[in-house]
Protein backbone atom coordinates (compact mmCIF):
# COMPACT_ATOMS: atom_id res chain seq x y z
CA UNK A 1 0.00 0.00 0.00
CA UNK A 2 2.79 2.57 0.70
CA UNK A 3 4.13 2.09 -2.84
CA UNK A 4 0.67 2.76 -4.28
CA UNK A 5 0.36 5.87 -2.12
CA UNK A 6 3.70 7.17 -3.37
CA UNK A 7 2.80 6.27 -6.94
CA UNK A 8 -0.43 8.24 -7.06
CA UNK A 9 1.15 11.07 -5.06
CA UNK A 10 3.96 11.45 -7.58
CA UNK A 11 1.73 11.08 -10.65
CA UNK A 12 -0.71 13.73 -9.47
CA UNK A 13 2.07 15.84 -8.00
CA UNK A 14 3.73 15.93 -11.43
CA UNK A 15 0.58 17.49 -12.84
CA UNK A 16 -0.03 19.76 -9.83
CA UNK A 17 3.43 21.32 -10.13
CA UNK A 18 2.33 22.91 -13.41
CA UNK A 19 -0.95 24.41 -12.19
CA UNK A 20 0.23 27.70 -10.64
CA UNK A 21 1.82 28.91 -13.88
CA UNK A 22 0.17 27.20 -16.86
CA UNK A 23 -2.81 29.57 -17.21
CA UNK A 24 -0.51 32.59 -17.02
CA UNK A 25 1.91 31.09 -19.55
CA UNK A 26 -0.97 30.57 -21.99
CA UNK A 27 -2.22 34.12 -21.35
CA UNK A 28 1.27 35.45 -22.11
CA UNK A 29 1.13 33.54 -25.41
CA UNK A 30 -1.98 35.56 -26.28
CA UNK A 31 -4.49 32.79 -25.57
CA UNK A 32 -7.94 33.92 -24.38
CA UNK A 33 -9.69 32.27 -21.39
CA UNK A 34 -12.14 30.55 -23.75
CA UNK A 35 -9.20 28.85 -25.51
CA UNK A 36 -6.75 28.32 -22.63
CA UNK A 37 -9.08 26.11 -20.60
CA UNK A 38 -9.56 23.67 -23.54
CA UNK A 39 -5.77 23.45 -23.87
CA UNK A 40 -5.57 22.34 -20.25
CA UNK A 41 -8.49 19.97 -20.85
CA UNK A 42 -6.32 17.98 -23.25
CA UNK A 43 -4.79 16.27 -20.22
CA UNK A 44 -8.17 15.08 -18.97
CA UNK A 45 -9.48 14.10 -22.41
CA UNK A 46 -6.49 11.80 -22.76
CA UNK A 47 -7.09 10.38 -19.28
CA UNK A 48 -10.70 9.68 -20.28
CA UNK A 49 -9.55 7.70 -23.30
CA UNK A 50 -6.78 5.81 -21.52
CA UNK A 51 -8.18 5.02 -18.06
CA UNK A 52 -10.33 1.96 -18.91
CA UNK A 53 -7.64 0.68 -21.29
CA UNK A 54 -4.96 0.68 -18.60
CA UNK A 55 -7.43 -0.76 -16.08
CA UNK A 56 -8.36 -3.66 -18.36
CA UNK A 57 -4.76 -4.34 -19.36
CA UNK A 58 -3.92 -4.55 -15.65
CA UNK A 59 -6.78 -7.03 -15.15
CA UNK A 60 -5.14 -9.28 -17.75
CA UNK A 61 -1.42 -8.77 -17.19
CA UNK A 62 -1.11 -7.41 -13.66
CA UNK A 63 -0.97 -4.03 -11.96
CA UNK A 64 2.81 -3.76 -11.63
CA UNK A 65 3.86 -3.88 -15.32
CA UNK A 66 1.18 -1.36 -16.29
CA UNK A 67 2.29 1.04 -13.55
CA UNK A 68 5.91 0.77 -14.70
CA UNK A 69 5.06 1.51 -18.34
CA UNK A 70 2.78 4.45 -17.54
CA UNK A 71 5.15 6.08 -15.05
CA UNK A 72 7.93 5.94 -17.64
CA UNK A 73 5.55 7.57 -20.14
CA UNK A 74 4.69 10.33 -17.68
CA UNK A 75 8.35 11.12 -17.08
CA UNK A 76 9.08 11.25 -20.83
CA UNK A 77 6.11 13.50 -21.61
CA UNK A 78 7.02 16.08 -18.94
CA UNK A 79 10.63 16.08 -20.10
CA UNK A 80 9.36 16.80 -23.62
CA UNK A 81 7.27 19.66 -22.21
CA UNK A 82 10.33 21.21 -20.59
CA UNK A 83 12.34 20.95 -23.81
CA UNK A 84 9.85 21.59 -26.61
CA UNK A 85 6.64 23.22 -25.30
CA UNK A 86 7.30 26.74 -26.55
CA UNK A 87 3.94 27.19 -28.29
CA UNK A 88 0.26 26.57 -27.63
CA UNK A 89 0.37 23.44 -29.78
CA UNK A 90 3.42 22.17 -27.90
CA UNK A 91 1.82 22.76 -24.50
CA UNK A 92 -1.39 21.05 -25.60
CA UNK A 93 0.42 18.04 -27.09
CA UNK A 94 2.59 17.45 -24.04
CA UNK A 95 -0.36 17.76 -21.66
CA UNK A 96 -2.34 15.29 -23.78
CA UNK A 97 0.47 12.71 -23.85
CA UNK A 98 0.96 13.10 -20.09
CA UNK A 99 -2.77 12.55 -19.63
CA UNK A 100 -2.66 9.30 -21.60
CA UNK A 101 -0.13 7.82 -19.21
CA UNK A 102 -1.71 9.42 -16.12
CA UNK A 103 -4.77 7.26 -16.74
CA UNK A 104 -2.89 4.79 -14.53
CA UNK A 105 -4.78 6.09 -11.49
CA UNK A 106 -7.42 3.49 -12.42
CA UNK A 107 -4.75 0.82 -11.95
CA UNK A 108 -3.79 2.22 -8.55
CA UNK A 109 -7.40 2.11 -7.34
CA UNK A 110 -7.82 -1.39 -8.75
CA UNK A 111 -4.75 -2.48 -6.80
CA UNK A 112 -6.27 -0.99 -3.65
CA UNK A 113 -9.38 -3.11 -4.17
CA UNK A 114 -7.11 -6.15 -4.57
CA UNK A 115 -5.51 -5.50 -1.20
CA UNK A 116 -8.51 -4.45 0.91
CA UNK A 117 -11.67 -6.17 2.04
CA UNK A 118 -15.14 -4.66 1.79
CA UNK A 119 -15.01 -3.20 5.30
CA UNK A 120 -11.71 -1.40 4.66
CA UNK A 121 -12.34 -0.41 1.04
CA UNK A 122 -13.30 3.22 1.71
CA UNK A 123 -10.36 3.61 4.08
CA UNK A 124 -8.00 2.36 1.37
CA UNK A 125 -9.57 4.70 -1.18
CA UNK A 126 -9.25 7.54 1.31
CA UNK A 127 -5.58 6.72 1.78
CA UNK A 128 -5.04 7.12 -1.96
CA UNK A 129 -7.11 10.30 -1.88
CA UNK A 130 -4.79 11.60 0.82
CA UNK A 131 -1.92 10.98 -1.57
CA UNK A 132 -3.69 13.13 -4.16
CA UNK A 133 -4.33 15.78 -1.52
CA UNK A 134 -0.69 15.79 -0.50
CA UNK A 135 0.26 16.09 -4.17
CA UNK A 136 -1.90 19.18 -4.46
CA UNK A 137 -0.30 20.58 -1.31
CA UNK A 138 3.38 20.16 -2.14
CA UNK A 139 3.13 20.19 -5.94
CA UNK A 140 1.70 23.69 -6.36
CA UNK A 141 4.02 25.06 -3.67
CA UNK A 142 7.02 23.79 -5.62
CA UNK A 143 5.50 24.85 -8.94
CA UNK A 144 4.82 28.37 -7.68
CA UNK A 145 8.45 28.71 -6.59
CA UNK A 146 9.74 27.43 -9.94
CA UNK A 147 7.14 29.08 -12.19
CA UNK A 148 8.07 32.76 -11.74
CA UNK A 149 7.34 35.57 -9.32
CA UNK A 150 4.85 37.48 -11.48
CA UNK A 151 2.35 36.89 -14.25
CA UNK A 152 4.63 38.45 -16.86
CA UNK A 153 7.54 36.03 -16.24
CA UNK A 154 5.54 32.82 -15.69
CA UNK A 155 7.26 29.74 -17.15
CA UNK A 156 6.69 26.00 -17.58
CA UNK A 157 10.33 25.01 -18.18
CA UNK A 158 11.52 24.49 -14.60
CA UNK A 159 8.17 23.13 -13.32
CA UNK A 160 8.06 20.58 -16.16
CA UNK A 161 11.57 19.37 -15.33
CA UNK A 162 10.46 18.90 -11.72
CA UNK A 163 7.40 16.98 -12.95
CA UNK A 164 9.59 14.67 -15.02
CA UNK A 165 11.81 14.03 -12.00
CA UNK A 166 8.79 13.25 -9.79
CA UNK A 167 7.45 10.71 -12.30
CA UNK A 168 10.87 9.10 -12.59
CA UNK A 169 11.01 8.72 -8.80
CA UNK A 170 7.59 7.06 -8.96
CA UNK A 171 8.95 4.61 -11.53
CA UNK A 172 11.79 3.69 -9.18
CA UNK A 173 9.43 3.30 -6.21
CA UNK A 174 7.13 0.90 -8.06
CA UNK A 175 10.01 -0.99 -9.63
CA UNK A 176 11.79 -1.55 -6.34
CA UNK A 177 9.04 -1.96 -3.76
CA UNK A 178 5.65 -2.89 -5.28
CA UNK A 179 4.75 -6.55 -5.53
CA UNK A 180 1.97 -7.68 -7.83
CA UNK A 181 -1.41 -7.38 -6.09
CA UNK A 182 -3.64 -9.16 -8.64
CA UNK A 183 -4.70 -12.66 -7.63
CA UNK A 184 -4.80 -14.64 -10.88
CA UNK A 185 -6.46 -17.64 -9.23
CA UNK A 186 -9.86 -15.94 -9.14
CA UNK A 187 -12.18 -14.75 -11.91
CA UNK A 188 -10.31 -13.92 -15.11
CA UNK A 189 -11.36 -11.19 -17.51
CA UNK A 190 -12.19 -11.94 -21.11
CA UNK A 191 -9.92 -10.88 -23.92
CA UNK A 192 -11.54 -7.54 -24.72
CA UNK A 193 -9.83 -4.34 -23.74
CA UNK A 194 -10.94 -0.74 -23.96
CA UNK A 195 -13.27 2.05 -23.07
CA UNK A 196 -16.29 0.47 -24.83
CA UNK A 197 -15.87 -2.70 -22.76
CA UNK A 198 -15.70 -0.66 -19.57
CA UNK A 199 -18.96 1.16 -20.31
CA UNK A 200 -20.59 -2.08 -21.44
CA UNK A 201 -19.76 -3.56 -18.03
CA UNK A 202 -21.11 -0.47 -16.24
CA UNK A 203 -24.25 -0.63 -18.38
CA UNK A 204 -25.13 -4.10 -17.06
CA UNK A 205 -25.94 -2.52 -13.68
CA UNK A 206 -28.49 0.34 -13.51
CA UNK A 207 -27.04 1.42 -10.15
CA UNK A 208 -23.48 1.56 -11.50
CA UNK A 209 -24.70 3.46 -14.56
CA UNK A 210 -26.31 6.12 -12.41
CA UNK A 211 -23.30 6.33 -10.10
CA UNK A 212 -21.03 6.83 -13.11
CA UNK A 213 -23.25 9.62 -14.47
CA UNK A 214 -23.26 11.27 -11.05
CA UNK A 215 -19.47 11.09 -10.98
CA UNK A 216 -19.42 12.77 -14.39
CA UNK A 217 -21.73 15.65 -13.40
CA UNK A 218 -19.92 16.22 -10.10
CA UNK A 219 -16.54 16.34 -11.83
CA UNK A 220 -17.82 18.73 -14.49
CA UNK A 221 -18.88 21.14 -11.74
CA UNK A 222 -15.49 20.81 -10.06
CA UNK A 223 -13.69 21.24 -13.38
CA UNK A 224 -15.62 24.43 -14.13
CA UNK A 225 -14.39 25.88 -10.85
CA UNK A 226 -10.70 24.92 -10.82
CA UNK A 227 -9.41 26.42 -14.11
CA UNK A 228 -10.98 29.83 -13.50
CA UNK A 229 -9.54 30.28 -10.00
CA UNK A 230 -6.28 31.84 -11.30
CA UNK A 231 -8.32 34.18 -13.52
CA UNK A 232 -10.92 34.98 -10.85
CA UNK A 233 -8.35 35.77 -8.18
CA UNK A 234 -6.29 37.77 -10.68
CA UNK A 235 -9.31 39.89 -11.61
CA UNK A 236 -10.58 40.26 -8.03
CA UNK A 237 -7.32 40.65 -6.10
CA UNK A 238 -4.46 40.89 -8.64
CA UNK A 239 -2.93 37.55 -7.60
CA UNK A 240 -0.23 35.75 -9.60
CA UNK A 241 1.61 32.37 -9.60
CA UNK A 242 2.94 32.69 -6.04
CA UNK A 243 -0.48 33.39 -4.55
CA UNK A 244 -2.08 30.62 -6.60
CA UNK A 245 0.57 28.23 -5.31
CA UNK A 246 -0.61 29.04 -1.79
CA UNK A 247 -4.24 28.53 -2.83
CA UNK A 248 -3.60 25.11 -4.36
CA UNK A 249 -1.46 24.13 -1.38
CA UNK A 250 -4.32 25.03 0.95
CA UNK A 251 -6.73 22.91 -1.10
CA UNK A 252 -4.30 20.01 -0.88
CA UNK A 253 -3.96 20.44 2.89
CA UNK A 254 -7.73 20.14 3.30
CA UNK A 255 -7.79 17.04 1.08
CA UNK A 256 -5.04 15.38 3.12
CA UNK A 257 -6.82 16.19 6.38
CA UNK A 258 -10.17 14.83 5.23
CA UNK A 259 -9.10 11.82 3.16
CA UNK A 260 -6.10 10.84 5.20
CA UNK A 261 -7.50 11.26 8.68
CA UNK A 262 -11.31 11.44 8.62
CA UNK A 263 -12.84 9.40 5.80
CA UNK A 264 -12.13 5.98 7.29
CA UNK A 265 -13.64 6.95 10.65
CA UNK A 266 -16.61 8.70 9.09
CA UNK A 267 -17.45 5.70 6.89
CA UNK A 268 -17.44 3.35 9.87
CA UNK A 269 -19.74 5.66 11.81
CA UNK A 270 -22.10 6.96 9.14
CA UNK A 271 -21.66 4.76 6.05
CA UNK A 272 -20.63 5.57 2.48
CA UNK A 273 -24.03 6.81 1.34
CA UNK A 274 -24.09 9.43 4.10
CA UNK A 275 -20.67 10.66 3.01
CA UNK A 276 -21.82 11.01 -0.59
CA UNK A 277 -24.76 13.16 0.56
CA UNK A 278 -22.52 15.26 2.81
CA UNK A 279 -20.04 15.76 -0.02
CA UNK A 280 -22.74 17.03 -2.37
CA UNK A 281 -24.12 19.49 0.20
CA UNK A 282 -20.65 20.77 1.09
CA UNK A 283 -19.81 21.26 -2.59
CA UNK A 284 -23.06 23.18 -3.17
CA UNK A 285 -22.44 25.65 -0.36
CA UNK A 286 -18.78 26.01 -1.29
CA UNK A 287 -19.62 27.03 -4.85
CA UNK A 288 -22.20 29.51 -3.58
CA UNK A 289 -19.62 31.02 -1.20
CA UNK A 290 -17.13 31.47 -4.05
CA UNK A 291 -19.86 33.09 -6.13
CA UNK A 292 -21.27 35.63 -3.70
CA UNK A 293 -18.49 36.33 -1.18
CA UNK A 294 -15.97 38.50 -3.00
CA UNK A 295 -13.62 39.01 -0.03
CA UNK A 296 -10.33 37.13 0.30
CA UNK A 297 -11.66 35.25 3.33
CA UNK A 298 -14.64 34.14 1.23
CA UNK A 299 -12.31 32.50 -1.28
CA UNK A 300 -10.84 30.27 1.41
CA UNK A 301 -14.23 29.50 2.96
CA UNK A 302 -15.52 28.44 -0.44
CA UNK A 303 -12.39 26.41 -1.21
CA UNK A 304 -12.59 24.68 2.18
CA UNK A 305 -16.17 23.57 1.54
CA UNK A 306 -15.55 22.49 -2.06
CA UNK A 307 -12.40 20.58 -1.06
CA UNK A 308 -14.26 18.75 1.71
CA UNK A 309 -17.11 18.05 -0.68
CA UNK A 310 -14.83 16.64 -3.34
CA UNK A 311 -12.92 14.48 -0.85
CA UNK A 312 -16.05 12.97 0.66
CA UNK A 313 -17.95 12.43 -2.59
CA UNK A 314 -15.15 10.95 -4.67
CA UNK A 315 -13.88 8.59 -1.98
CA UNK A 316 -17.31 7.31 -0.95
CA UNK A 317 -18.65 6.98 -4.50
CA UNK A 318 -15.61 5.00 -5.67
CA UNK A 319 -15.99 2.70 -2.67
CA UNK A 320 -19.69 2.17 -3.44
CA UNK A 321 -18.84 1.34 -7.06
CA UNK A 322 -16.07 -1.09 -6.07
CA UNK A 323 -18.53 -3.09 -3.96
CA UNK A 324 -20.51 -3.87 -7.11
CA UNK A 325 -17.46 -5.12 -9.05
CA UNK A 326 -16.14 -8.69 -9.15
CA UNK A 327 -12.52 -9.68 -8.60
CA UNK A 328 -12.15 -10.19 -12.35
CA UNK A 329 -13.31 -6.74 -13.45
CA UNK A 330 -12.25 -4.35 -10.69
CA UNK A 331 -9.70 -2.69 -12.93
CA UNK A 332 -12.30 -2.27 -15.65
CA UNK A 333 -14.91 -0.78 -13.30
CA UNK A 334 -12.40 1.52 -11.60
CA UNK A 335 -11.15 2.50 -15.05
CA UNK A 336 -14.68 3.39 -16.14
CA UNK A 337 -15.22 5.61 -13.10
CA UNK A 338 -11.80 7.20 -13.50
CA UNK A 339 -12.78 7.75 -17.12
CA UNK A 340 -15.95 9.54 -15.99
CA UNK A 341 -13.81 11.80 -13.84
CA UNK A 342 -11.49 12.46 -16.77
CA UNK A 343 -14.42 13.16 -19.09
CA UNK A 344 -15.79 15.61 -16.54
CA UNK A 345 -12.42 17.33 -16.24
CA UNK A 346 -12.41 17.56 -20.04
CA UNK A 347 -15.98 18.80 -20.54
CA UNK A 348 -15.83 21.37 -17.75
CA UNK A 349 -12.86 23.38 -19.10
CA UNK A 350 -14.24 23.26 -22.64
CA UNK A 351 -17.11 25.56 -21.62
CA UNK A 352 -15.88 27.29 -18.47
CA UNK A 353 -13.65 29.80 -20.29
CA UNK A 354 -16.58 30.82 -22.50
CA UNK A 355 -18.86 31.05 -19.47
CA UNK A 356 -16.24 33.16 -17.67
CA UNK A 357 -16.15 35.67 -20.51
CA UNK A 358 -19.95 36.02 -20.31
CA UNK A 359 -19.97 36.46 -16.51
CA UNK A 360 -17.13 35.68 -14.13
CA UNK A 361 -19.30 33.74 -11.71
CA UNK A 362 -21.36 31.82 -14.31
CA UNK A 363 -19.20 28.63 -14.10
CA UNK A 364 -19.70 28.58 -10.33
CA UNK A 365 -23.46 29.08 -10.60
CA UNK A 366 -23.73 26.32 -13.18
CA UNK A 367 -21.81 23.99 -10.87
CA UNK A 368 -24.08 24.84 -7.94
CA UNK A 369 -27.13 24.00 -10.07
CA UNK A 370 -25.54 20.64 -10.87
CA UNK A 371 -25.05 19.92 -7.16
CA UNK A 372 -28.69 20.66 -6.41
CA UNK A 373 -29.68 18.18 -9.13
CA UNK A 374 -27.36 15.48 -7.77
CA UNK A 375 -28.62 15.80 -4.21
CA UNK A 376 -32.17 14.93 -5.26
CA UNK A 377 -31.00 12.23 -7.68
CA UNK A 378 -28.82 10.47 -5.11
CA UNK A 379 -31.59 10.42 -2.51
CA UNK A 380 -33.75 8.49 -4.97
CA UNK A 381 -30.90 6.19 -6.05
CA UNK A 382 -29.80 5.39 -2.49
CA UNK A 383 -33.28 4.21 -1.59
CA UNK A 384 -33.45 2.01 -4.69
CA UNK A 385 -29.99 0.50 -4.11
CA UNK A 386 -30.83 -0.26 -0.49
CA UNK A 387 -33.94 -2.17 -1.60
CA UNK A 388 -31.96 -4.11 -4.22
CA UNK A 389 -29.32 -5.06 -1.65
CA UNK A 390 -32.01 -6.25 0.76
CA UNK A 391 -33.58 -8.43 -1.96
CA UNK A 392 -30.16 -9.87 -2.88
CA UNK A 393 -29.38 -10.67 0.75
CA UNK A 394 -32.75 -12.37 1.16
Amino acid sequence: MPALFLSIFLVMGSFAILLPSVMYVLANMGVSPSMSTPVLAGYSVAQFLAGPFWGRISDRHGRRPVLLVTLFGCAASYLAMALFAHSVVGVFTCFAVAGLFSGNSAVVYAAVTDLTGRENRARGMGFMGAGIGLAFTLGPALGAWLGGDHVADATLHAPALASAAASAIGLLVVGLSFRESLDRSGEQPDGTVGRIDAFRRIGTSPALTQMALMMLIFTIALAMMEPIMPLLTRDRFGWGPREMGQVFAYIGFVLVLVQGGLVGRLVKRFGEQALVRAGLVSMLFGLLALTFDTQKAGIFIGLTLTSIGGALFNTAMLALASHRATSGDRGLVMGAFQSMQSLGRSAGPLVTGYFYQIMHTLPLLAGAAGMALLIGWFLVLARKVALEDEETAA
